[in-house]
């Protein structure tokens, strides 16, 4: 299970920021930093592991090109923008063996963010002198952009009766030929990912047979019809090979999927489904169990798909929770006062306090007398006289539903009730009811310390290590004490203009904190 990671010294004693961003055009008009860097006044990024989309912002100035033409004339929604930034400083340095910069290429920022354009403002705003400033203001967010404005049609039945109908109220739509059989979560993930987005095709057989059906050829029993350019049949109606073709070269996106294959899902839950593919897809992920959401790396862009690692309140991690290692780097922060920009702000409440958890199917009505019996037996257990007179429900035996009774009798009952898809009546690795008792176990060791575990922010200088979903260790000089966090969002701004130099503040969003003797692994 492991406990504190290694740490792995950062400091900023010799602090250099960088960034550069690029943009790419439909068409395939780009503008590269040597276009870009006289107007630049400032960036702001902003990730989490909520699974929201992470979001950008870029102030050009409102200055003119050779042609009479501002950013607002050259800069389209969903315009393509690579943002890379990096500590230039000896300190940094000395820490890649490979060149100069932390990640990537010998000589090349690490990548920090890429995205698509939502809009392009043109603001005037009153200045420190009295005056008009005057200023083009870009937004948007990453990857995640993609799977939020991408509507799908999902259905389990290759019906021409079906389809017509589907169509016939929601007109063009995708016609996902997937039977209501049960799938690994990973597959599940690996299969929509290649089949609706990188256009790669799919290894489960019943996801490779797509088609675009309109209204009305669906009503006449006609299918498989040729859509827009770079739609159609097979793998070509995958979104990222149809965008190349307006000229905007992107990446795929990797899937990080470690959720352990004995979580399966019946996709006859939610079918038919119709609406953005990011709802389809976190709904899959089983909140709060799993954790999904979208960083960047050299290769492209990655969707992080897994079970939340969350650790008890001694720096354990819980099974099927598991050190994330492969998708961060350890990383411990040795902070001097000069490193605090704004300072820090950490706080412990008993706002999530959870000392009930229960876990049960969201496909319980496949099977409605053993769906109607498990949640009664198991709902017996909020009478607290029966639950406490059966000496088999105790902390240290795992059962569903979890009850911490010490903590219920300080902070009053704070259920949490989780209908996961990942415990289907169906499922084919065992008893389902095992599957949701180490769920709701999961759950409850994690989550019924709460107001023990710290949460808050903290601002300082910026660095590439800092991406969501890690664990990461600060040793404060001013105390001596060593913390242990979970990182879960991460704000970088970076300030060019008026600015002699430029500058880099990170704002860490931490939780799940505590005071720790050591970063050595627990025994």
């Amino acid at each position: 299970m492991g406990g504190e990671p290694p740490l792995r010294s950062l400091t900023f004693s010799d602090f250099r920021p960088q960034a550069q961003v690029k943009i790419q055009c439909a068409g395939g008009t780009i503008y590269d930093w040597s276009d870009i860097e006289p107007d630049i006044m400032s960036i702001t990024l902003h990730r989490d592991v909520s699974g929201a989309a992470g979001a950008f912002g870029i102030t050009l100035t409102a200055a003119t090109d050779k042609n009479g033409k501002t950013w607002l004339d050259r800069i389209n929604p969903m315009d393509y923008i690579e943002i890379r930034a990096a500590n230039l400083g000896a300190t940094a340095a000395s820490l890649n063996p490979n060149g100069p910069f932390l990640g990537g290429s010998p000589g090349v920022m690490p990548m920090r963010f890429r995205g698509f354009v939502d809009s392009v403002a043109y603001t005037i705003t009153i200045g420190p002198s009295g005056g008009p400033e005057r200023a083009v203001l870009v937004q948007g967010r990453d990857y995640t952009k993609l799977f939020m404005v991408s509507n799908i049609q999902y259905l389990w039945t290759s019906s021409a009766i079906a389809a017509g109908m589907a169509a016939a109220q929601y007109g063009l739509t995708f016609n996902y030929n997937l039977p209501w059989q049960i799938n690994t979560v990973k597959d599940f993930v690996h299969g929509v990912i290649d089949t609706v987005f990188n256009g790669a095709g799919s290894a489960i057989p019943q996801w490779s047979a797509q088609q675009i059906t309109s209204s009305a050829q669906a009503a006449s029993g006609e299918t498989g019809i040729q859509g827009p350019a770079g739609y159609g049949g097979g793998g070509g109606q995958a979104f990222l090979p149809a965008f190349r073709e307006g000229g905007v070269h992107v990446p795929n996106i990797q899937i990080s999927c470690s959720v352990p294959d004995k979580y399966s899902i019946v996709s006859l839950a939610v079918q038919p489904y119709t609406g953005p593919f990011w709802n389809l897809l976190t709904y899959f992920q089983s909140p709060p169990l799993g954790e999904c959401f979208v960083y960047d790396n050299e290769d492209g862009p990655v969707l992080v798909y897994r079970v939340t690692p969350l650790k008890d309140i001694d720096g354990y991690f819980i099974p099927p929770a598991q050190d994330p290692g492969a998708t961060r780097l350890q990383l411990g922060h040795i902070f001097s006062n000069t490193d605090f920009n704004s300072g820090r702000m950490v706080a412990k409440s008993d706002n999530e306090v959870v000392n009930y958890v229960f876990v049960f199917s969201d496909v319980g009505a496949t099977d409605g007398g053993s769906s109607a019996a498990y949640v009664s037996s198991s709902l017996m257990a909020q009478n607290f006289s029966v639950y406490a007179t059966q000496s088999s429900q105790s902390l240290s035996t795992r059962t569903n539903p979890y009850w911490n009774a010490d903590s219920t009798r300080k902070f009053g009952l704070r259920p949490l009730n989780i209908v996961s898809p990942w415990v289907p009546f169906l499922s084919p690795s065992g008893d389902y009811q095992e599957l949701a008792t180490e769920l709701a176990y999961f759950a409850g060791k994690a989550y019924d310390h709460n107001e023990k575990l710290y949460s808050g922010t903290i601002t300082c200088h910026g660095d590439s290590l800092f991406i969501p979903g890690r664990y990461i260790g600060f040793t404060d000089n001013a105390t001596g004490d060593k913390w242990s966090f979970y990182l879960e969002s991460v704000t970088d701004t970076f300030n060019f203009k008026p600015m002699p130099e430029p500058s880099w503040n990170c704002e860490l969003g931490l939780t799940r904190g505590y005071i720790t003797s050591s970063y050595a692994p627990a025994q």
